[in-house]
């Protein structure tokens, strides 16, 4: 099955704001909710900024256009703390808030970014050019990522990056901006019923 969220962990490894380590740098999360019980809101206080977060819900419906389809819809949350030039958390500061905020801005962008070429290499089985200058362990994660097998490759293509929507939150968990982000991806939907499924008589 195809796993968007383990994607989204490798980006959040290699892409540098993050430098998410599960060992020592946990700065990718998997929550039920954003402001529910979780690891990060256990260490929000501690936890390094930047961070994301992917909401871990199954958010589906039969495509409004075509009954043979499913619509997902993917929810990521990137965060960055409000500090100012001290390097404290300063719920005053509008300045350090504004700045949070472009932050996550350019943290969402740079996601679509790299989900562009991995459906773009999907599509084509090629790397796109502005990937090229990328080191070659990151050049070989989008070309295993998009390249691994046809139900990848079809999920891949059916990422909608132009219709992808984000926002900026109330600041939340006493002093982290917040940017929500959507994605919707329309995959095939089994109509088939399966034999092995069943108990049998």
């Amino acid at each position: 099955m195809f796993r968007l969220d383990t994607i989204l962990e490798h980006w959040a490894e290699i892409y540098k704001p993050l430098s998410h380590n599960p060992e020592h740098r946990n700065t990718f999360f998997r929550v039920s909710e954003i402001t529910g019980q979780s690891r990060f809101i256990r260490n929000f206080t501690v936890q390094p900024s930047p961070c994301m977060a992917y909401l871990a819900h199954i958010d589906a419906e039969v495509a409004p256009q075509n009954y043979r389809q499913v619509s997902y819809r993917h929810t990521v949350y990137f965060l960055v703390r409000q500090m100012n030039e001290k390097g404290k958390t300063d719920l005053t500061d509008e300045d350090a808030a504004a700045d949070a905020r472009y932050s996550t801005d350019e943290m969402a962008q740079a996601l679509l970014s790299m989900l562009h070429a991995l459906v773009q290499t999907a599509a084509t089985g090629t790397l796109p050019a502005e990937a090229a200058k990328l080191p070659a362990s990151h050049r070989d994660f989008i070309l295993r990522t998009a390249l691994d097998d046809s139900a990848s490759r079809t999920a891949l293509r059916g990422l909608r990056l132009t219709e992808a929507h984000w926002g900026t939150m109330p600041v939340q968990f006493n002093g982290w901006q917040v940017c929500g982000m959507t994605i919707e991806q329309i995959a095939p939907r089994n109509l088939c019923i399966n034999p092995e499924d069943y108990t049998q008589e």
